[in-house]
Formats: structure tokens, sequence, C-alpha cells
């Protein structure tokens, strides 16, 4: 086997020369004189012990002890091109694996995805949304954006500090007219996340009273779910208000889907942030596009929440659920 692939490129002239039916046509082809496309077929024809072509006036023509093998060398060439070109599909390909929490994924992420394919129309993005925490480093995802502490062992980058507010639908408080204090807040239903939730994000109605100085069982009281996308979602519903982060709350905070009954100024410091996780600082080029975009969301959005932050005055504290 070796032997033989010791003339590989000797038997790329010939399958050329064959093809084109000159050698002049084939050392076009692969970028080389004639001559050198001559000495090539020699080589062969030598260690054959027999010619592989005749000349005519309209060109090479095969002998009669080459042409049945000529045509299978042409057939293999044709073979390795494909899949060379399989090859560089592979290379080339634009397939991102990224890991994510189903409500950032869904409320923050996917309306921003646009941008994102503006960016880069050839990306092949896919998202996991499981709340489980991944192993980066095993290679199954490319990246992960985690809401937690900061892990010193792991390359992360800062994408923002999340803010905890009480949230509902415009008409839960039209119900209730005069609604200007949490003990006034617990005349509605309260939609709680179960306390033994894998959910993160999950903070208890009773941590946030407490920081309000509000303590009352009323707090505890009201439908509870297994997750914040599901809290968050029976608050569209208007089955009640959801303890909902401001980065998950932000954009149908500002587009009057959702409304704070209490004010920004019943918001209060998560002590956990979102980070973008990766395996290795030298991101290929589609993760490096994906990183570049989402940190440019990710200061848009502190921006927002910044201003959020000064203008309700909202005290730098941590609650843990």
């Amino acid at each position: 086997m070796s032997r033989k692939l010791a003339y590989l490129n000797a038997l790329h002239a010939v399958e050329a020369s064959t093809r084109l039916g000159s050698f002049a046509r084939a050392a076009k082809e692969l970028g080389v004189t004639p001559a050198a496309v001559g000495q090539q077929v020699r080589i062969i024809e030598e260690y054959l012990g027999f010619k592989l072509f005749t000349r005519t006036p309209s060109g090479l023509r095969p002998t009669i002890q080459a042409s049945p093998a000529l045509d299978e060398l042409r057939t293999g060439f044709g073979f390795l091109e494909t899949a060379f070109k399989r090859l560089q599909g592979n290379t080339s390909s634009a397939q991102l694996s990224v890991s994510a929490a189903p409500a950032l994924a869904g409320r923050w992420v996917a309306p921003r995805l646009r941008n994102l394919y503006e960016r880069c129309p050839q990306i092949d993005l896919r998202m996991d949304t499981s709340l489980s925490l991944v192993d980066i480093a095993d290679g199954e995802f490319n990246l992960a954006i985690r809401y937690g502490p900061e892990d010193k062992d792991l390359d992360t980058t800062l994408l923002f500090q999340e803010y905890i507010l009480p949230v509902c639908i415009p008409d839960l408080c039209e119900s209730s007219p005069g609604l200007a204090s949490g003990e006034e807040l617990l005349r509605l239903p309260l939609l709680h996340i179960e306390g033994e939730t894998s959910d993160t994000g999950a903070l208890s109605w009773a941590a946030w009273g407490a920081y309000h100085g509000i303590y009352d069982e009323l707090l505890n009281r009201g439908p509870r779910y297994p997750h914040s996308i599901m809290a968050l979602q029976a608050a569209f519903d208007g089955q009640g208000v959801a303890l909902c982060g401001l980065v998950l709350a932000l954009d149908d905070l500002n587009s009057g889907r959702l409304i704070a009954p209490l004010g920004a100024e019943s918001a209060v410091e998560a002590h956990y942030a979102y980070r973008i996780v990766r395996a290795s600082k030298s991101a290929p080029p589609v993760q490096q596009v994906f990183i570049d975009w989402i940190e440019a969301e990710a200061r848009k959005t502190r921006e927002v929440v910044s201003r959020f932050v000064r203008q309700a005055m909202v005290r730098h504290a941590p609650l843990n659920g």
C-alpha cells in the first residue's frame, strides 16, 4: 500500500492527462508545466513496463493495456474529490452547540437571535435548554450560558447581573386598585417556584418579603411551579404575581405586557449573575461570532438594567432564596 501511495502524484498526472487528452491541459489544471506532467507519466510507464498513451492528431489516446485501468483511475480520483469536499464541509461547518437555562433561552436569547443570523447567516445553532449543568470540557457543547456564582476554575465572561422583582399583567392590578405596598400585594395570588427545584433562579416569596420587612403567612400561599419559566407563563396568563428576574422580564416590561406592581423599588439584587462559559480561550471562528454577538447584546442589556437600578435606587444586597 505504501509503495502505491508513493506514486499518487504521478497517478494524478496520468488521470488528468487521460481525462483532458493532453499534457498541456493536464498541466494547466494541476498548476505545473507540461514537461512535469510528461515526467510523472514516464515514471508510471517505467514502473509498469509499458506505454500508457499514444499521441494522435486529436490528442492523447490510452493504449490497449492501459485503457481499462485508466477508466478505474478516473473513477477513483472522482471519489477522492468527493471525499475531500465532504472533509472541507466539515472543517468549515458553522454548527454550534450552546447550553442555556430554559428561561434565559426563551425570554432573552431567542428574541435577539435575528441579530446573530444577520452577522452570520450560515450559523447552525443548536440550543440545549435543560436545567442540567453540562460539562463544557467534554466536547458535547461548545459554549454554555450559566446563572450562578462565579467559578474561578472556568473560563467565563460576565454577561449581566440579575435583579429580582414582582411582575404581573396590567389587568391583574386593575382588578385590585390602590396597590402601593408589599402588604397590599398579598391580596393577589402569588406564584411560587418549588424550593426543591434545581432551577438556580428560583427565589422564594418569603425571602423577598423578609428583605422588604414583610412577614406574613400569606407569602407562602398560592400555586406552585417546578421552574421559573412556568411561573412566568402563569403570570402572563393572569394567574398571579411572579417573582421574576429583571433581565427575563425586561422586554415585556418595556412593551407593557408586564408591569412591576410595586415599582422598580421592589427589585432586589440577586446573588447570582449570567456568564458565558467556554472550554478554552482560543475559540474557532463560529464560536467567536457567537461570543461577540452575545457580549454586544449583553452590553445593551446591562445599560438598560443600570438605568433601572439607578432610577429606582435599588439597594445592592444579596437575596438568598
